[in-house]
This record gives structure tokens, sequence and C-alpha cells, in this order.
């Protein structure tokens, strides 16, 4: 999550179990720097390409007549849900050891 300066959070949520990846991905538009994008893109494998990402053992396979899902969210949150989700994560941290 992307905390604004107005209070509002971005949020990007998925299910590791299923995407346990992520890229950052970055966008600058303009030409002095100041519009800027930045998403966080879960999957199954990195950016390293096909064979590098299967000697890592993330390249997974769909059987033919098979399907896989999963759910990605993504969003504007407003303050009051912007502060549940600082607590959320907080917690989340804490209870796995991770430092603010």
């Amino acid at each position: 999550m992307q905390v604004l300066p107005d209070g509002t959070g971005d949020l990007v949520a998925f299910n590791l179990s299923q995407l346990p990846i992520s890229q950052r991905w970055l966008c600058t538009t303009r030409a002095d720097g100041q519009d800027k994008l930045g998403l966080a893109l879960p999957g199954t494998a990195g950016t390293e390409g096909y064979i590098a990402e299967k000697e890592k053992g993330h390249v997974q396979k769909i059987q033919p007549g098979k399907s896989w899902q999963t759910t990605v969210i993504s969003g504007l949150l407003n303050k009051e849900e912007t502060a549940k989700m600082e607590n959320k994560i907080a917690e989340i941290n804490k209870k796995n050891g991770i430092a603010d």
C-alpha cells in the first residue's frame, strides 16, 4: 500500500501462495520527473526470462483442459480504509518479525 499526502491510499493485494513473486514497475511520464506511477505486479515468475525462471522452479504449467484462477485487488482507499489497512499491515509485520 502507498499512503498519499491527503491520507488516502493506493492498494494492490493478492494471495502470496498463488502469486509468490511481485515485480515493481515504475513509470515517469513527464520530462521533469514529477508525474510518476508505481505498481506492484504480482506473478508466478520474475522477469529474467523463461530459462532462468524455469531453473529457479518458478515456471508453472497448466495441463490441457485445466484452468487456474487468482484474484488481484487494486484501488484507492479512503482515509478511514487506509488507516485500517495500515494497522492490519503493521499487525502482520509484527507477527512475522518485520520492523516498521
